[in-house]
C-alpha cells in the first residue's frame, strides 16, 4: 500500500455556549434594522447608529418618557420626535465640522498630518493577513 500525503485538519472543539453573554448594544439595533431595511450597512451608517444612540441615551427627556410612559406611547409619540431633532442637529453638527475643517487650511494640514504618521505606524506594524480581509 502506498501512503498519500493528506493534508491535517486541526480538531474542531465544540465551544461552551454561554447563554448569558450579552449582546452588544449597537449590534442588536443593527440586527434591528436589518430585518426591516434589508440593507447592507457601511461603516459609515455603524458610526451614525452609533452617534445617534449614544445621543439618545443621553437625552433627559427621553429617559424620563422611557421610566414613565409605556412602549408604545414612547415608540410612537415621544421617540419620533427627538429622534428626528437629534438626527437633525447631529447632520448640522457634522456639516458644520467639515466645513471648518476645509475652511481652516492650518487644521487642515494638521489632522492629515497627525493621521498620516498615526496610520502609517499602525499599517507598517500589522501583520499583512491582519488586514486582507478588507
Amino acid at each position: 500500500m502506498e501512503d498519500k500525503a493528506v493534508p491535517l485538519e486541526p480538531e474542531r472543539t465544540k465551544k461552551a455556549v454561554n447563554m448569558n453573554t450579552k449582546k452588544d448594544p449597537l449590534e442588536t439595533v443593527i440586527e434591528a434594522i436589518n430585518e426591516v431595511y434589508k440593507g447592507s450597512f457601511t461603516e459609515a451608517d455603524r458610526v451614525l447608529i452609533g452617534t445617534l444612540r449614544e445621543k439618545l441615551l443621553a437625552d433627559k427627556k427621553l429617559r424620563k418618557a422611557a421610566k414613565s410612559d409605556g412602549q408604545q406611547i414612547f415608540e410612537k409619540n415621544v421617540f419620533p420626535k427627538v429622534f428626528n431633532d437629534t438626527a437633525q442637529a447631529s447632520y448640522i453638527e457634522s456639516t458644520e465640522t467639515y466645513t471648518k475643517l476645509f475652511e481652516d487650511g492650518a487644521k487642515y494640514r494638521a489632522i492629515m498630518t497627525a493621521l498620516a504618521q498615526e496610520l502609517y505606524r499602525e499599517m507598517r506594524n500589522e501583520r499583512e493577513d491582519d488586514h486582507a480581509k478588507g
